[in-house]
């Protein structure tokens, strides 16, 4: 997201947004409260007003209650809602850590959520089983538990079984699920209220598409790839316990920097991927473009996008490096299809791709991140 708007969330809407549900928890906001409130969002209201209008005419104006004062209440509604949001941001926090807190308690049994497949460990053989109402079993991994969220799939994990601290850590993933859909929607209301329409319009685009019942037929393929690519990758990180995270981005990020996800390792080794850092040097942070689409002009398009967003970095992008990694992979959207066709088996339709595909992805994607000697170690452990 922007800094801007970041240092405003963690400043006056987290402020505001606290003190909303502190309210809540009491009574009504007093008068004088509630106009001090009302004040502070009318100002920043007011400023991107001002702000919208300087960058349509690229110079800067006087501020003053004559400049586009018909754009204030619409901005001031903007205002309102990411207040309203952020108050959400601050309950699931709160939600979490009480969930948390209700772990420690060893009689303590957490309600299920209504469509929810439960999952029991088995000590024995350090295994995961998904269990029907009928009593069957299959097997699921850790990886696949955590990740299918992305999916819309929720867990209900065996509080006699299940170790604690994974269910602490399936917790938290799922506030963070939670957390990001808030913030995007966020940022869309504040690029609206910006007057930046173009980037508006694209990350309104892309919430559609993700919000289509999360991913239904007909969802546009390269960013069917770019979901199922980056959740194949979280799961391998989480089963074989790698050196690496997988972050998403948000959609700011996506749409204005041209990221699709990002790598982060702690470990360095000697690598190619190196750019503007001490030679041989892997780059601990990076940010990828994926792309599966191999005409030309597209690739021509990318590559020059990455080279432009390459000049920003350490300044308004904070990564060691930015690259595009293209995969001539077909038939994605197959093994997409056939997962809907068998109503949405646990693990998600990259459980259905062939090995050649996820060797393919492991290869395009860690090259130059992590050692030769630990892609090939990690193929080996590919079904």
């Amino acid at each position: 997201m922007r800094k801007s708007f970041e240092h405003t969330l963690v400043g006056t809407y987290r402020d505001i947004a606290l003190e909303q549900i502190k309210q809540d928890e009491k009574e009504d906001l007093a008068p004088e409260d509630q106009a001090e409130l009302e004040r502070v969002l009318n100002w920043h209201a007011r400023n991107k007003a001002e702000n919208k209008f300087a960058n349509r005419h690229e110079r800067r104006l006087t501020p003053g209650p004559h400049i586009l004062e018909s754009d204030i209440p619409a901005i001031a509604v903007n205002e309102k809602e990411i207040v309203g949001l952020q108050k959400k941001k601050q309950q699931i926090v709160a939600a979490l850590e009480q969930e948390r807190r209700n772990l420690n308690n060893p009689e303590y049994r957490p309600e299920r959520t209504p469509g929810s497949k439960e999952v029991r460990y088995h000590e024995g053989s350090g295994s995961y089983f998904i269990f029907s109402e009928s009593g069957e079993r299959d097997p699921i991994t850790l990886g696949e538990i955590i990740t299918d969220f992305e999916f819309g799939q929720e867990y209900y994990l065996d509080p006699d079984s299940v170790p604690r601290v994974i269910r602490k850590k399936y917790l938290l993933e799922k506030a963070k699920s939670q957390l990001r859909d808030l913030l995007d929607d966020q940022i869309i209301l504040d690029e609206w209220g910006r007057g930046n329409a173009l980037i508006a319009e694209a990350v309104d685009i892309k919430r559609d598409i993700m919000r289509t019942d999360k991913f239904e037929r007909g969802a546009p393929a390269g960013f069917l790839a770019e979901v199922m690519v980056t959740n194949f990758l979280d799961k391998l990180a989480i089963d074989f316990d790698l050196d690496l995270q997988f972050v998403k981005v948000d959609v700011y990020e996506d749409v204005a920097h041209k990221i699709d996800f990002i790598v982060k390792r702690s470990q360095h080794h000697r690598g190619v991927k190196a750019v503007a850092q001490e030679e041989g040097v892997t780059p601990e942070v990076v940010g990828i473009q994926f792309t599966i689409n191999q005409m030309p002009e597209v690739l021509s398009k990318k590559n020059q996008q990455v080279r432009e967003m390459r000049r920003k970095l350490g300044e308004e992008i904070q990564l060691d490096d930015i690259v595009l990694v293209s995969l001539p992979i077909r038939n994605l959207n197959d093994a997409y299809t056939e997962w809907l066709e068998q109503r949405r088996p646990a693990g998600g339709p990259d459980k259905l791709w062939d090995r050649s595909v996820k060797i393919a992805i492991i290869e395009g994607v860690l090259h130059g991140i992590v050692s030769p000697e630990e892609v090939e170690s990690l193929k080996d452990q590919i079904e």
